[in-house]
């Protein structure tokens, strides 16, 4: 009996857990009947109960009472404790409670799984998840994704008189209670703004702010919620030296996947910035919307690393760096909009009419003129339901329209898809007025000290005064099509032409004006499979820039080493990196990843034979469990297998910094990892891309040819 029990119980559980039985209780909470039955069935049959030892909490409201600011939250594991400081807040607990209807009793420990509400907390909202930094972290920064976003902006009437900066507290109040809220300031319009779900949301507020507050307010037409990306990667640079102040910052923003939201990292050299300036900018980077140069929409979408920074051991103070943090971001928005990488979004919807059949046609209708990418209708012969995408613009009083022409019977459905590029995105940009360079609390403008006083340079001059240089240059952001200029030779290094890995590869070999690439046939595959076919030209070369020690080339430029005479070259090649940047080697790779490694470094070992470098390949093996690293020399180079957890680009960044700061020795690492690029400017390595080595073997192969007259073989 107990075996069957059992059995059929385990039965119940997997049918609850596919969600086929669905446990019910009856009770009563106003008499407190049941409540222990529900609890023990909610253990017993959903698995509740269990939490972990370490602290957690979510919070799911804020409220006032008698002037009291209560956080309203869930201990979901630990304890909390009054005067207990919570993590990632820094404010201390003065008071909890346990209510039971209006009526509340204090006090000194809640467990997990009990619902209090905390006193004496500020800073905390609803959606927050409170914990370590990791269990934070994985909420976005504490905050959970809200199922549903305000896609409507509001301008807020003032009827009464009230001031602007009252009506801001009060409304900010509001805001930490309602998750939707969104206020914010207009300076521009000089108005205060709300994003709100639509105008039935509109109609409460205005409610609770006069039965609360006694005011007398109203809400102007409401207007499509924009925001803006980019669609390049960028580097922003903000200086702050007025007298007696020094900050620099350099970041990396970069596009995201859609939906992505503000993705934040570190990835400056220990050995350039303190930890604690570090962690200051990235304070900084997260602590405020940061809003476009489009039309002044907040900015999404993008990951943002900090790659650089200066401070000075006497002048810096911490408001520096907001000074400059703030200056970076601003000043890299601009120069993606210089060169065209700016990118307007709009809110999508997706959406469901059900309408009679006869209305069918004029729904169609006027859905194809509201922009909307609709499915193929489905009909049972009298009513019909039509699918869709639509900009959220292009929607306005629609519903209304329907019910009118359907005499009632048409519905309409709608619910927020994501951000996508916006339709009309020139006409929206053109309707803002708005002009980013007249944004007086968010300046592009860095300043620097000269002669002892501040100047400020426009955001288009810092880069020429900046006293860090990344080797990022803002020419990557140039079409990469040659124009006729290019192929009449020659680069100026102003006019936005570049010089080709042919011409390149031309005056390594004495300038002969031969086809660099036809003597090796495995190699001009590989690049015209990568690459395209070179008709001539070729694309834009990183074997000239390591010649010349000129950027030109954007992201995948050198940059020289300054003051260096060394006396080894090293160079540190990404193996896996460059193979799956290789056409030809990576579709080897797909079938046999061995024979690809075996192939990338026999060609490596025939170059080493030419140049002068060390050479070092680098092969991720942080995945093999137990892995303790391997290094062995193949024929004239050096091969290295990381050991579990650690990186390939780990160990490039470690042994280029071993190599080129404490020894001084020339080190290039290969690799057409951006981020990874950025990173290494630290060390003063010279960095080459992908195709930039595939071009130095290429011209090294063509100068031998004709050094040596071997001929094509």
């Amino acid at each position: 009996e107990i075996f069957r029990q059992t059995i059929q119980f385990l039965f119940i559980l997997r049918l609850v857990e596919k969600r086929k039985m669905f446990p019910v209780w009856f009770g009563s909470a106003l008499k407190m009947n049941g409540i222990e039955e529900l609890e023990e069935g909610l253990v017993k049959y959903l698995g509740g109960g269990t939490y972990d030892d370490a602290f957690s909490a979510q919070v799911f409201k804020i409220t006032r009472e008698d002037g009291a600011r209560l956080t309203w939250l869930k201990v979901t594991g630990g304890s909390l404790k009054v005067r207990d400081v919570l993590p990632g807040n820094g404010e201390k607990v003065s008071q909890l409670r346990l209510y039971s209807g209006v009526k509340f009793t204090p006090v000194q420990e809640v467990p997990a799984g009990e619902i209090c509400a905390a006193a004496g907390l500020q800073n905390t909202y609803a959606g927050q998840v409170i914990a370590d930094s990791e269990a934070a972290s994985e909420q976005e920064g504490g905050r959970k994704r809200l199922l549903f976003q305000p896609v409507q902006t509001y301008a807020l009437i003032i009827n009464d008189g009230t001031d602007i900066q009252t009506a801001m507290e009060r409304l900010r109040e509001l805001e930490e209670e309602e998750p939707l809220l969104d206020v914010s300031y207009n300076s521009h319009a000089g108005e205060i703004q709300l994003r709100l779900m639509g105008g039935i949301q509109a109609q409460i507020l205005k409610r609770m702010i006069s039965e609360r507050y006694g005011m007398d307010v109203d809400f102007g037409q409401g207007s499509v919620v924009y925001r803006e990306t980019i669609s390049a990667p960028v580097e922003g640079v903000g200086h702050y030296e007025p007298l007696r102040h020094y900050a620099a910052v350099h970041i990396m923003m970069e596009p995201g996947p859609p939906g992505s939201g503000i993705r934040i990292r570190d990835a400056c050299l220990p050995d350039t910035l303190e930890g604690n300036f570090r962690r200051l900018i990235l304070k900084h980077l997260a602590e405020k919307k940061h809003h476009g140069v489009l039309t002044g929409a907040e900015i999404t979408d993008m990951k943002i690393s900090l790659i650089a920074g200066a401070a000075s051991p006497v002048h810096t103070e911490g408001g520096d760096f907001r000074q400059s943090t703030y200056r970076a971001v601003r000043q890299g928005l601009m120069t993606a909009m210089k060169y065209g990488k700016t990118v307007l979004l709009e809110p999508v919807m997706d959406i469901r009419l059900d309408v009679p059949d006869a209305n069918l046609g004029r729904a169609l209708s006027d859905l194809q003129q509201m922009d909307a990418k609709l499915d193929p209708p489905e009909t049972d012969g009298r009513t019909a339901r039509v699918t869709g995408v639509i900009p959220a613009s292009s929607i306005g009083d629609y519903p209304q329209i329907l019910a009118s022409y359907t005499h009632g019977e048409g519905t309409f459905f709608s619910s927020l898809r994501g951000y996508e590029p916006c339709h009309n995105a020139e006409e929206v940009i053109e309707a803002s007025g708005y002009v980013p360079d007249e944004e007086l609390e968010e300046p592009a403008s860095s300043i620097f000290c000269s002669h002892g006083a501040a100047v400020l340079v426009p955001w288009d001059d810092v880069r020429e005064y900046m006293h860090i240089d990344t080797g990022w240059d803002p020419d990557s952001l140039l079409p990469q099509e040659e124009d006729e200029g290019d192929r009449q030779g020659g680069s100026d290094g102003k006019s936005g032409t570049r010089q080709t890995a042919g011409t390149a590869a031309s005056k390594r070999s004495g300038g002969k004006g031969k086809d660099p690439y036809a003597f090796d046939k495995e190699l001009m595959a590989i690049f015209e499979r990568t690459y395209g076919p070179v008709k001539n030209r070729s694309p834009i070369g990183d074997a000239a820039i390591r010649e010349t020690g000129k950027a030109a080339a954007g992201i995948d430029s050198w940059t020289p080493a300054k003051n260096r005479t060394p006396e080894k070259s090293y160079l540190l090649v990404d193996g896996y990196n460059i193979i799956f940047a290789w056409e030809n080697l990576k579709e080897l790779a797909l079938d046999d990843i061995g024979a690809a490694r075996d192939r990338l470094l026999d060609i490596l070992s025939d170059y080493a034979g030419y140049c002068k470098d060390e050479i070092i390949v680098v092969f991720d093996a942080y995945r093999v469990t137990g892995g303790r690293g391997e290094i062995y020399r193949y024929h004239n180079i050096d091969v290295v297998f990381t050991k579990e957890a650690e990186t390939a680009d780990l160990y490039i960044e470690k042994t280029s910094h071993e190599l080129a700061v404490k020894k001084r020795y020339r080190v290039t690492v290969a690799t057409s990892d951006a981020i990874e690029q950025v990173i290494i400017f630290g060390t003063g390595a010279f960095r080459l891309s992908a195709r930039g080595l595939l071009e130095e073997i290429i011209a090294a192969r063509e100068e031998m040819r004709d050094r040596f007259d071997i001929g094509d073989a």
